[in-house]
């Protein structure tokens, strides 16, 4: 349940114009594997938006490729990327 708390307060800082925090919190969970992995590949959605929003486009494409690399087959991935 802890990391279902950490992945919910990562997108809420998203959400709620806190990119930093919401990278702080997503980041570990995509990169250790820490979290079911039907949910990753919409956490790499997650902060490829926030990166853009955050004018940081360069950031967000580096996380899409990451994301497409890792879920070849997750066609919002492909999508967000276009």
């Amino acid at each position: 349940m802890e990391v279902e708390s950490q992945r919910l307060a990562g997108l809420a800082s998203i959400e709620m114009g806190n990119p930093e925090k919401g990278e702080e919190l997503l980041m570990p969970m995509i990169k250790n594997r820490k979290i079911n992995d039907d949910y990753i590949p919409s956490i790499y959605r997650s902060l490829a938006t926030s990166y853009v929003k955050s004018g940081k486009n360069d950031k967000a494409k580096v996380i899409l490729e990451e994301g497409r690399k890792s879920y070849p087959e997750d066609q919002n991935l492909l999508i967000e990327e276009i």
